[in-house]
Formats: C-alpha cells, structure tokens, sequence
C-alpha cells in the first residue's frame, strides 16, 4: 500500500492524502558526476490527485478562488511517502496545477537539498548575526586568540571562532624594527579571522539546518580560517565605530543660511554602512565610544543654475559648537551646473558621548545651491556622503561588533560561500533520513568508502537489456583547480612571475572525447606568506607598494591553516605595543598561519597543505623539511576522478526488481555488486512506487588502484631536493615515469620526477 502523508503549512499536522488510482514515480539522482558543483535531490514525477474531502480540506479548495484559505501554493510542504511502512521518500509537496473540468490536482515532491539555495537565496555573508562573537579590542583579546580563548561579550562560544593572525595591512612591518618600540605590532593594526567551520555553521543553521560531518569536524577543517576586514579603507579600528552616510533626498541651502546635512541613507547595498549603529540616521549625528582623534571623509554633489562664485563650507559642531579648525570641506563652485566636491578633516579631538554633526553653510549673500543625494556622470554614479576613515588608537577597549550588516564579513552571497566550500573538497550532501533537516556532508570518496556492500546480481531483470558505456560523456578535457587572483604584494608578484595564480593546479585529462574544463567556483584568493630576512617569521603582506610606500589593498577573502603558537629562533622576537596602558611587551612567539598545517616548526611529508598541489614554495628552505603529498587534489580529488577517468571506467544501465525496502535503505554511497563488478549508484529512474515494475539503474564502476591507463606507480613522498619517491602496485620502489610525473602536474628531468620549479 502507498501512502502519501503531506503536513500542513501552520502546525505541521499530517494529513494522508487520497490517492485514488494514482501510481508514484520517483527519480532518486546522486551528485551529478559531470558537475562536481552541483548537488540534485531526489524528486517525485507529477502526482496526480483527485477532488476528494481529504483533498480538497488540505489544499483549502484551491480551485475556489474567491476562497481565503490556509493553504499557499508560494510556501512547500513536508511530505513523506510510504510503500508497505518503508518510507521510500521525503521532501516536500508543491502545487503545481488544478484542472477543475478533470477535477484534480497535479503536484510534485522534491527532496530537501535542492531547497538550499533557495533558503539562502540572495543573502550576503555579512547579513548573517554573527554578534555572539563580538568582543573587546585588546592585546590580550589578541593574545588569547591565539590559545583559542577569545573572550566575547555576547553569548557564550568555544574562544576559537575569532583569531588574530598577524598580517601587514600596510602597516610596514619590518623584521629588523619589529623589536623596537617604533616597529611594534599594535592591535589596532590587526584585522580579525574566523573560523570556517563557525561560519560554514552560521550560514546552514540560519538556512534552518544542522550539519553531521566527521571531516568538517577534522583537524583538516576545524583548523582553517578566513581573513575578515578585507574591504575596509583603515584597519581594525575602523571595524568598530565606522560608518559610510549617504543621502536619500536632494537638500537645498539657501543663500547666507547653514544647515545639518539631511545624512539619513545607510543602506548596504550601495555600500554605505553603520559599523556599530553610532551614527543616528534620525537626528543625523554621531555619538563618539571613545576618547581620542578623529576624521571624516566627504563627497557632496552640488547643483547650482546661477552664480558660478558660490563659495561652500561644510563644519562639524561638537555639542552643539562649531568647531575651529574642522572644516571638511571648503569649496567654491566655479562652474554652472553639477560640481563634485571632496574633503578631508583635519584630526579633531573628542571625548567620550560627544555628539558629532555636520553642517552644510552658503557664504554667498544672494544665491544658495542644491546637495544632490546622487548623480551620473559620464556613466558613472557619484553618491554624496560622509565617512569616519580615522578613528583614535584608544579605540582598543571597544568592541568588534559581528552584527548583521557589518563590514567584516565579506559581502559575497552565501550561497556562493557554500559552493566554494562544497566544491574545494568536493562535498556531498545527504539528507538525513531519520533527522529533520539534518544534512549528513563528507568528502565524496570518504562517503564511498564508508558504505555498505550489497549484492544486487539477484535482482537484474535479465529479460531487459544491460547497457555498458565508456564514461566519455562526463569526461572534460582539462582540470582546473585555482583560487582566484590578488592585488596583494606576494600574489600579484607570484602571478607576473610565474603566469599562474600561488595556489592553482592544472593538467589535461587523457583521452580523446573530453569537452570543456572541470574547474571548481570560488571566492577565495591564496594566502602566501613571506618569511622576515632575519629571523623565522612567516606573515602574510596584504598591501602594495606606491611610490615605495606600502599600502593596504582590498583583498578578496583567504583561506589559511592555523598551526599554533611557534618559538622564534633565538634572540629573535618583537615588540606588540598595549595602546590603552602604552606598555610594550616584548614576545619570542607567534601565531603560525600559513597554507601549512603543521606539527612541528618544519613541513613533513606527514602534514597538510591547503593548496590544491604542493609544490614550489616562498621560502622554501626555511620551511620545508620534506614536501607533504596531503594536499587538497590527493585528499579529495583524485581517488574521485580515478572512476571517471581510468582506462576501465565504466556506466551501466540495467534494470533491477527493487522492493520498496531497497529504496527504504539504500544510499548513493552502497557498493553495488553485480555480477563480477562493484557499483556506485548515480541515478535511480522512475521507480514505480508499489508496482511490481523493474526499475532503470545508472550505475558507475568503483576503480580501485592507479589513477591512470598510463600509471600504474603510486608517489609517497617528496623530498626536500625537489625530488619524488614512488613506489608500484606491488608497493615496491620504482623509478617514476615522465608520464606518470605528467599526470601528476610535476616536473619530468634527467630521469627525476621534481615537485619544486626548477632543480634547486
């Protein structure tokens, strides 16, 4: 007996609807195997229901449509589908039609992973409430981070969310000066990371999710963060009680008259913000936090259709009180027509509650003008505003606010955010199907291996036809696995010289009937740190030099490894200076953050790299022991693409006499055997739900052994020379092959497979 038990919208009460004579079809499809970022649920073919009370009760006469009922077609469903008391599906029901002359209803299931990216829709990364992370600015907030025992103000976390990696945003950090007081790390130059887990959790719990993983909970994820604050103008002070105002109406000033400027337009999408809600839009002021020196930034678009000599201030009055000096802008207007005006004030002293505004005043005795909120010209927009680009070193002791709409989440979407995850370690997502809204995610491979062997040679229907295909038409011709370029020092350094991005790995797939380029979506560009000429300091330099001076760069969000506090050499250390006491303490450790997650002070062959290839390094032989082989393709890729790719890569169609059991508990990691054969299920088609029907299988033939039709050598290590160890099938050592080296994305000469450019 089928069932299908739906659940109403409010109160989630189920109902079990009348099928009448109506069969169920089922598509049940794993991740498509020709776009790893893609993930497919399982969905129902269109149901048919006919007007019955039941029915009718549950979709609120929907044909009645002067009727006001409970039920919206616009809103899904929870439904569950049972053959004989094996739930077979689970999803949700949407309405897709009522035909009134055949009086009935045609609606479809769907299963629950297809709806993520509809949870999450057109929402930013910083939309997200992150605020049970905020914290005070404080060199010992810095330093606790670096223990994983950040101290919040808000709810309770772990204390490893936040972390402080040491980072030159322009600050000119200098590994002869950083021992001197002059040289010192200050907090206030330090922008904060986040973990990724705690953001991957922030973005699929908020989605209404939970997640179940044994990888997302490893070392090899738990201990990866992303850097924060890339877009700002200033450094970490200026995440704290930073705004950017605008305007949303025009704003005469009439002649010899002052006003407070109309500053009332803090919305994100046109990249205004409010750090800290400081700033009243209401009574257009702002309300200092902290004592100390500040400056204001400003663009005002001016119209005038009469005298071209109109002269124009703009003051700020503290309290009420004009301030002198404090004019931001001091502008004559010396032409007929739209004139865009910018200013910057000299730093102004306040003290704690100060109430800051600004007022725009006309010193012409006979003509006034127009401050228009936006205008275009030549194709492009110029918006009038003021912004907070200074704000004092005392502002240590604030707080770094993980609010919606802040500025140090990245303003990317979230579901972008997913897929660069999902998509790097080549993640699958299973709904769980015992847990509501539980989603069950590991590396492909490492789901594969995990599941449970059953034999389905018994169930072939034999007296239909078993279809063996090459996998050619899910082949690409090439792999492409990169992060994004950078305008930061090292990157765009290692781009020119180089021709290709710090942290990317390509190579063509062998064979000829491939088409197109399997490559991977992402925001991320690669985190490239660079050792100090005189001691062993690793920090990345996200800034670019200008006329000799560094200065910072908006930079797309990094990933990085975590590794721990690590000693610097002896009689080596730096100065990190407490700007609230002015103490400065002098520190012989440092946070270690670096594409490398390491045990000790060198890489191992034992330890992990974040790149999707190990390879050429900055630095290299003050960092590398011997070169680690657990890089992002060997862990998560290549395993993978073996099945795709192999000589003896195979699909099979063939159809099976499947009992509603098997559907009950089968899942896309079971290894099929049929026959002679392991299988992986890739698509289950049309299963008709309590008929006595074969069903159509697509299968995908599990490959175990060399990666290659051309390889049949595994490699094992890499050594600090540059050269490579590779061992048979046998697990004896064997000298590489230049097409073995190939495939690998390394270089063949003189007999030698070498990892490093170069020989050296």
């Amino acid at each position: 007996m089928v069932q299908l038990v739906a659940y109403t919208q409010v109160g989630g009460n189920p109902t079990y609807l009348d099928l009448g004579n109506v069969s169920i079809k089922a598509t049940y499809s794993s991740k498509e195997i020709q776009d790893v970022t893609k993930q497919k649920s399982d969905f129902t073919h269109n149901i048919t229901l006919p007007f019955s009370q039941i029915n009718n009760d549950f979709f609120s006469h929907y044909y009645e449509v002067n009727v006001d009922g409970s039920y919206r077609a616009d809103i899904k469903a929870a439904c569950s589908i049972y053959v004989d008391s094996n739930l077979t599906f689970e999803g949700y029901i949407q309405l897709l039609k009522v035909d009134t002359l055949k009086e009935n209803y045609t609606a479809i299931c769907f299963g629950d992973v297809a709806n993520l990216a509809t949870e999450l829709g057109e929402a930013k990364l910083n939309d997200l409430d992150l605020s049970k992370y905020n914290h005070i600015l404080s060199q010992a907030n810095v330093e606790n981070s670096w223990d994983g025992e950040t101290e919040y103000t808000g709810a309770l976390a772990d204390g490893d969310e936040i972390l402080y990696p040491i980072i030159d945003n322009g600050a000119g950090y200098s590994g002869v000066t950083l021992n001197t007081e002059d040289g010192a790390i200050k907090p206030r130059d330090l922008r904060p990371s986040i973990k990724v887990k705690a953001l991957l959790d922030g973005v699929i719990n908020n989605a209404g999710y939970t997640l179940n993983s044994t990888f997302l909970n490893s070392d090899a994820f738990t201990k990866q963060y992303m850097t924060l604050g890339s877009e700002l103008e200033g450094s970490i002070t200026n995440f704290v009680d930073g705004f950017k105002i605008g305007m949303t109406a025009d704003q005469a000033v009439l002649a010899s008259t002052s006003t407070f400027i109309n500053l009332d337009d803090e919305s994100s999408s046109i990249g205004y913000y409010n750090t800290s809600n400081n700033f009243n839009t209401s009574t257009k002021s702002f309300t200092v936090e902290n004592a100390g020196g500040y400056s204001f930034k400003m663009q005002l678009v001016v119209n005038t259709v009469t005298d071209p000599t109109l002269g124009l201030y703009v003051y700020t009055y503290v309290n009420g009180v004009q301030m002198i000096p404090g004019a931001v802008l001091n502008k004559q207007v010396t032409s007929i027509g739209i004139s865009v005006l910018t200013g910057e004030d000299v730093l102004l002293e306040l003290n704690e509650s100060d109430l800051v505004e600004f007022k725009a005043y006309s010193y012409n005795s006979s003509y006034g003008f127009t401050i228009k909120n936006n205008t275009v010209i030549n194709g492009v927009t110029y918006d009038s505003f003021i912004q907070l680009v200074s704000i004092p070193e005392a502002v240590e002791g604030g707080t770094v606010g993980f609010e919606a709409g802040n500025n140090l989440l990245p303003k990317d979407k979230q579901i972008e955010f997913i897929k660069s995850i999902f998509s790097r370690y080549n993640l699958i997502a299973e709904v769980d199907k015992t847990i509501p809204k539980q989603l069950n995610i590991e590396p492909i491979q490492a789901y594969r291996d995990a599941g449970a062997s059953k034999d389905w040679t018994d169930k072939l229907d034999v007296s239909k036809s078993m279809v063996i295909e090459p996998t050619n038409r899910f082949r690409k011709d090439e792999l492409n696995l990169t992060d994004k370029e950078d305008e930061d020092k090292v990157n765009k350094w290692w781009q020119t010289k180089n021709s290709k991005v710090y942290n990317s790995y390509k190579f063509p797939f062998y064979g000829d009937f491939g088409s197109g380029t399997l490559e991977v979506p992402s925001i991320f560009s690669s985190f490239a740190p660079e050792k100090f000429s005189n001691n062993r300091m690793f920090i990345a330099k996200h800034f670019e030099y200008n006329d000799s001076v560094a200065e910072a760069v908006k930079v797309k969000p990094k990933l990085f490894y975590y590794s721990g506090k690590k000693q610097l050499p002896p009689a080596s250390n730096y100065k990190m200076l407490n700007s609230i006491n002015g103490v400065y303490t002098t520190k012989v450790e440092y946070p270690f953050c670096h594409h490398y997650l390491m045990a000790g002070t060198l890489v191992t062959s034992t330890d992990t790299d974040l790149r999707f290839r190990s390879g050429s390094v900055l630095n290299e032989s003050d960092l590398v022991e011997s070169q680690t082989i657990n890089d992002t393709y060997s862990l998560y890729w290549s395993k993978y693409l073996n099945n795709i790719y192999n000589k003896d890569a195979r699909m099979q169609t063939a159809y099976f006499n499947l009992t509603a059991k098997d559907i009950s508990e089968f899942k896309y990691n079971d290894k099929i055997f049929v026959k002679d054969s392991y299988w992986f299920i890739n698509k289950i088609s049309s299963y008709a739900m309590g008929m006595d029907n074969s069903t159509k299988v697509e299968l995908i033939k599990i490959i175990e052994g060399a990666s290659s039709e051309s390889c049949n050598l595994t490699r094992t290590t890499s050594n600090l020379d540059g050269t490579t160890n590779w061992i048979d099938s046998e697990g004896t050592a064997a000298t590489p092959t230049a097409k073995c080296c190939d495939l690998e994305g390394l270089t063949f000469t003189n007999n030698e497979c070498w990892w490093k450019t170069g020989r050296g």
